[in-house]
């Protein structure tokens, strides 16, 4: 017969207790300190939100850059290529998205459409200062795209951009 279980029996409980307590734990903890703990926790989860961050913008940063061009960045270029200020170019955006136009750039193939969308916007204008300043413009920009209105109903020819004007035959 084994003498331990005698032993162990023998022993007050509380002394067994603190004996296998002393081996697993041998300096005082303070269960309200969790500093430790959420750090462990905190780090890992923080790497792990910064990986799908930077995968994020990855992706969307290829995604633009094999993406066709937006209508709105066309248009603002054939604008700026025709010598439109930068204050006219943010008339004419907020111009094709009001009326909704697919591609904005076509709205500078033809005075008529112009003019057609360009008074359909100009109606929904309902401050008058904002409205007199967008007439003025627009008529300005219309004269800039197709020409001199006045040129060309007294029959002369309409102004030609300056690279067609030196590529014309003689």
């Amino acid at each position: 017969m084994n003498p331990a279980p005698l032993l162990l029996a023998q022993s007050k409980i509380e002394e067994r207790l603190s004996a296998i307590r002393g081996g697993f734990n041998d300096r005082q903890t303070d269960p309200t300190q969790v500093t430790g703990v959420i750090v462990a926790i905190l780090i890992p989860v923080s790497i792990v939100l910064l990986v799908f961050v930077v995968q994020a913008l990855r992706t969307r940063i290829k995604a633009g850059r094999s993406s066709p061009a937006h209508p709105l960045k066309l248009f603002d270029t054939v604008l700026k290529k025709m010598g439109v200020r930068l204050s006219d170019r943010f008339l004419l955006r907020a111009f094709a998205r009001s009326v909704n136009v697919p591609q904005p750039a076509a709205l500078l193939f033809s005075r008529e459409n112009f003019e057609r969308h360009a008074a359909r916007w100009l109606e929904r204008l309902t401050i008058g200062s904002l409205r007199r300043h967008a007439v003025t413009r627009i008529a300005v920009i219309a004269d800039l795209a197709f020409g001199d209105r006045n040129a060309t109903s007294s029959g002369q020819r309409p102004p030609q951009h300056p690279t067609a004007a030196s590529q014309a035959p003689a």
